[in-house]
């Protein structure tokens, strides 16, 4: 079976963007597919891996809480309980994503 990496989230562009404006290095990983998660960042030496989750979708997602796992999708799970570095962060919006970096404007 052939797998083909989801579309972005409505949202993936303004986090993103945010984040870049708050002076991070911002990668989409997007078309990796199979699970990876959505961003790599790069802020004050360090690097974060983020999973940008749709603001409606229900999830038991708390907002600012390092390594909340709200990876719905099995893939993701699955790639989550594997990844051996820092844990995923998971954010919702914006200021979801600088709260969780750590950058509050």
């Amino acid at each position: 079976m052939r797998f083909y990496p989801r579309k972005v989230d409505r949202n993936h562009r303004a986090i993103a963007d945010a984040m870049t404006a708050a002076g991070c290095t911002v990668v989409s990983l997007h078309m990796v597919g199979k699970g990876c998660p959505d961003l790599m960042v790069g802020v004050n030496g360090s690097t974060w891996l983020v999973e940008i989750k749709d603001e409606k979708a229900q999830t038991d997602f708390r907002p600012g809480v390092k390594g909340t796992h709200a990876l719905t999708a099995a893939r993701q799970k699955e790639w989550a309980a594997r990844w051996r570095g820092t844990p995923v962060i998971v954010v919702r919006s914006p200021s979801d994503a600088l709260n969780a970096l750590g950058l509050v404007r």
